[in-house]
């Protein structure tokens, strides 16, 4: 039998920003929580949580200097997230104990031309002059993997163009593409937004994009709708739809799964005859996106939070909030089990029935989110487990996708904050029905906050909105620390 209750590594209990119990997790586990679903200078529910992020990079500096950029790479590579991994390479430049990583790191972070202007005006803006040595090496070192068409590209008029990166830093290669630089002399490069501000929003127009091949998976995907509308061909839809489903191009395109479901709420209520090939293509793309989803045997529990804070949009300019991401990861793991019970909480718990067809995924989505509006909008957490416990219901896992601010709002009604808790209920259910049982914390929107102490037995954390978060929920039925194993192993 397995033990419980078994003594935390690290269980600072706190009073969480919703005001129900919540614990400090050690500080690499802390930095990950934040900087996973952190969109850098965008708005969140509970405030901004940078602050607390640099005071987690110089904790864990002091200790692991390396894990800083490791860290930094992983959430550039495997994350999708640009501007937190690098903030994080920035700040790292500026840390004594991490310089001698820098050089090595700069080109796993700074994938894209652009992002050495990023980098400089980081450092300008947040840290000032001089640039540190090992961040100029590092961008003289990754200058030349850029060519003339991704200088162009990204030739935008920011605060720090590329110029200003090249006085800044001194690259001496390519020698030729310096001086077109530093003269303005780059090509105007053939691109999607050149295009349509040369020509317009035209149907011609994007039938000669989609026939060049030149037109991105992304900038595809961002613009179904308007192509739609503007009129293209079918021969040119029959190009788009093949493209939005392959499997190679969902693959290599690295969006973030809940970008397939923007698209899709964006065209249903679109009129057009080649509508439901659209939304069918969209359907295959998220299936695509979530195949390396482990099968989870036995009995799954999925609760998803859908409460005031977690409707709150991932970004000033987004217009996908936290709750749907949670529905859409909730949906998809649904779909990888033999059975399972799954559900949304606010005041009250609710089940809903999930398809498991590949187009559920997606199907199911708006149809819960219209009807999770039924549990309110308090994080009743607890009312999960107690769930399972009033009915002795066996299952081998429960997931929950959450913020983890979670509390008990009745108790707060009646004057004890602290009455309920998820830890509380799953100690009677280990107890008393399942003692291996395993828990999986989601965090979709991290301000460096637990619902558990750390350590506590079954109860593993997952961080990130990106599919390959999802790849842990096996390896960490081993290792409740497997995230952060794997990345100082990868990287």
């Amino acid at each position: 039998m397995a033990k419980i209750n078994t003594k935390s590594t690290h269980s600072t209990r706190i009073v969480n920003r919703a005001g129900g119990e919540g614990y400090i997790p050690t500080s690499k586990e802390k930095l990950l929580n934040i900087s996973s679903t952190c969109l850098f200078n965008e708005p969140k529910y509970y405030g901004e949580v940078e602050s607390d992020m640099m005071a987690a990079v110089d904790e864990v500096a002091s200790k692991d200097p390396k894990f800083i950029l490791q860290l930094a790479a992983y959430l550039r590579n495997e994350m999708y997230l640009r501007t937190i991994s690098t903030v994080m390479l920035t700040k790292a430049a500026n840390i004594t104990a991490c310089k001698q990583y820098i050089r090595e790191y700069t080109p796993k972070v700074l994938k894209r031309a652009d992002e050495m202007n990023e980098a400089i005006a980081c450092q300008l803006e947040t840290f000032g002059k001089p640039v540190p040595n090992s961040l100029k090496k590092g961008i003289v070192d990754v200058f030349p993997t850029f060519d003339e068409y991704q200088f162009a590209k990204y030739n935008r008029k920011g605060k720090v163009t590329f110029r200003d990166t090249i006085l800044l830093t001194h690259p001496k290669q390519p020698s030729a593409l310096i001086k077109k630089i530093l003269d303005d002399k780059l090509e105007v490069p053939f691109t999607w937004e050149t295009e349509l501000s040369a020509k317009g929003n035209k149907p011609e127009v994007w039938e000669g994009l989609i026939a060049s091949g030149k037109l991105p998976y992304m900038a595809m995907l961002r613009n179904l709708r308007n192509m739609l509308q503007v009129g293209i061909s079918d021969l040119a839809l029959d190009v788009v739809i093949e493209t939005i489903s392959n499997p190679v191009r969902v693959r290599r395109s690295k969006q973030f799964p809940f970008r397939f479901f923007s698209a899709y709420r964006e065209l249903q209520h679109v009129a057009h005859s080649r509508i439901s090939d659209m939304l069918d293509a969209l359907d295959e793309a998220m299936a695509i996106s979530y195949e390396n989803i482990p099968h989870m045997k036995g009995t799954t529990l999925i609760a998803c939070d859908t409460s005031g804070s977690m409707t709150s949009n991932i970004s000033a300019r987004s217009t996908i909030a936290q709750q749907e991401i949670g529905i859409i990861l909730g949906s998809a793991t649904h779909k990888y089990t033999d059975k399972a019970f799954t559900g949304c909480f606010g005041d009250s718990w609710k089940l809903y029935p999930m398809s498991k067809k590949s187009a559920g995924i997606i199907a199911n989505v708006p149809r819960i989110i219209e009807q999770s509006q039924e549990v309110g909008w308090s994080t009743n957490g607890y009312l999960v487990p107690q769930w399972l416990n009033s009915r002795e219901e066996h299952v081998d896992r429960v997931l929950v996708f959450t913020d983890m601010q979670l509390w008990d709002s009745h108790g707060y009604w009646t004057g004890d904050r602290q009455s309920h808790t998820m830890r509380e209920e799953m100690q009677k259910y280990w107890k008393n029905i399942n003692p291996d049982c395993k828990v999986y914390m989601f965090n979709l929107n991290g301000y460096g906050e637990v619902s558990f102490p750390e350590g506590t037995q079954n109860v593993v954390y997952i961080n990130g909105w990106s599919d390959k978060a999802l790849k842990f929920i096996e390896v960490n039925e081993q290792d409740p620390h497997a995230q952060v194993k794997y990345i100082e192993r990868t990287y």
